[in-house]
């Protein structure tokens, strides 16, 4: 599990590489099922942030809660 201020200070090569081991799409399921990871990363490029932190508050918590399981 990853510490709330690890996650938040994350960058998006470290986020990368995690979301490439989630593998992909599965067919006739929601874009992120099971794929937390990709969901930050699509966020964080969407956003234009290098860090996780660089979102917008709710978002982190939000995402923290996904890739957490919380």
């Amino acid at each position: 599990m990853v510490r709330r201020e690890d996650f938040e200070r994350m960058n998006a090569q470290e986020v990368r590489r995690l979301a490439s081991a989630e593998g992909g799409v599965q067919r006739g399921k929601g874009l992120y099922f099971q794929r937390p990871w990709q969901q930050v990363l699509d966020e964080m490029e969407d956003a234009g942030v290098r860090t996780v932190g660089g979102l917008n508050a709710a978002r982190v918590r939000t995402l923290y809660e996904g890739v957490s399981g919380a």
